[in-house]
């Protein structure tokens, strides 16, 4: 799916699944989800979601941007939206600042006709574009030495979204990228606030929780698409990322959707 802006409107994408590719004038980027697109009003850009993308996004118009950040006193927050830019995030820093819960948030006000439903959906925007004057605060603090890191640990989740079925481990994935194993576990500690490792076992599990969600395969069929010889020790790894085995992980999501 391909989506472009009208002039005049402030874009925001949340992509929490699949990935999204970003072009901006003649710059196109691909980022694995998680990851924050901000698309500022009257910038040319497409982006372009994968078929298994997954998340939210707000079209605001810059009159309603401009009126929330001159109530706000938004003078710290406009540097954020002053240009198109792309976060990749983890689910760390996506707790942290909330972004899930507010875009939900927004589109369940827009969709009920509760009281006061625009000063709720204001305030859930404020603290979204809260965590975009963050996340561009962090990187322009970091200066040049983050904008490395940003692009290293970008060209490593894109090679974990080429290669996680594969099993293939941290070794694989420094030698790709021309690192040290010890070389690559700083740069995700610097990044992301965990080893390499986890970054690609996350990988992992929201994969699997997606096809368990959203296919019918056995418990086994999907640990074996994602490289699981041994459907016992796909139910282990599982259970130990989300506290539950496969199988009633499944029942209780379908349960609740």
């Amino acid at each position: 799916m391909q989506e472009t802006a009208a002039r005049g409107w402030l874009r925001l994408a949340l992509v929490l699944g699949g990935e999204v590719t970003a072009c901006f004038d003649a710059a196109a980027l691909v980022c694995p989800a998680p990851a924050l697109v901000v698309v500022p009003p009257d910038t040319h850009h497409r982006l372009a979601f994968s078929a298994d993308a997954s998340g939210s996004t707000l079209s605001v118009p810059a009159w309603a941007i401009d009126a929330l950040l001159d109530g706000l006193g938004g003078d710290g927050l406009r540097p954020a939206l002053a240009r198109a830019a792309v976060y990749p995030l983890v689910d760390a820093t996506l707790a942290a600042h909330g972004l899930p819960a507010h875009f939900a948030a927004i589109t369940q006000e827009s969709v009920w006709a509760a009281p006061a439903r625009d000063a709720a959906s204001s305030a859930h925007l404020g603290l979204i574009l809260a965590g975009v004057a963050r996340l561009h605060a962090a990187r322009e603090r970091s200066g040049p030495a983050r904008g490395h890191d940003d692009a290293l640990f970008l060209r490593f989740r894109q090679l974990i979204e080429a290669h996680y079925r594969s099993q293939a481990g941290v070794a694989f994935y420094a030698a790709r990228l021309g690192l040290t194993r010890s070389q690559l576990t700083a740069l995700c500690r610097r990044a992301a606030g965990q080893p390499p490792l986890a970054v690609i076992h996350a990988r992992l599990v929201a994969e699997a929780k997606h096809r368990l969600l959203f296919s019918a395969a056995s418990v086994a069929a999907i640990g074996h698409a994602l490289g699981f010889r041994d459907p016992a020790y796909f139910s282990r790894f599982f259970a130990r990322a989300t506290g539950a085995a496969p199988a009633r992980w499944r029942r209780l999501h379908a349960a609740r959707g």
